[in-house]
């Protein structure tokens, strides 16, 4: 009866051993599945940050470049159509240089007028 308990609490004890590993392995696999999930969140968040820092760099050369006297002067003369007093303005019209070939595109260019509905209906019926 001894040999039969005894037998009984090693085999017990070694199914236990065994599922107290199976168990661990379990937890230790869910914990490194949560670090790999953890790192790869953070090389995105990684990549962002850098990304908006090369963002935040260009938007402070566009600043420091929007603050200079040579982009006042140009958006000055694009925008307003204003000159230095000692310069001389052109005005060119190339809107009316560009009407002539236009017009012999578009000549060229020109289809025939399609056949109207009941001329075809006519042709279906009567051919």
């Amino acid at each position: 009866m001894k040999k039969v308990f005894n037998a009984f609490w090693v085999l017990i004890s070694k199914y236990g051993i065994l599922l107290l590993i199976i168990y661990i392995l379990f937890i230790l696999g869910r914990v490194v599945w949560k670090n790999y999930q953890i790192n790869v969140q953070i090389e995105k968040v990684n990549k962002e940050i850098a990304q908006l820092k090369d963002d935040n760099k260009n938007m402070e050369n566009l600043i420091l470049y929007y603050s200079t006297d040579s982009f006042k002067e140009i958006e000055a003369r694009r925008k307003l159509g204003l000159k230095k007093p000692d310069e001389k303005v052109i005005a060119v019209d190339v809107s009316e240089e560009e009407k002539p070939i236009e017009s012999f595109f578009n000549q060229s260019a020109q289809r025939p007028l399609p056949t109207p509905n009941y001329i075809k209906w006519w042709q279906s019926f009567f051919r």
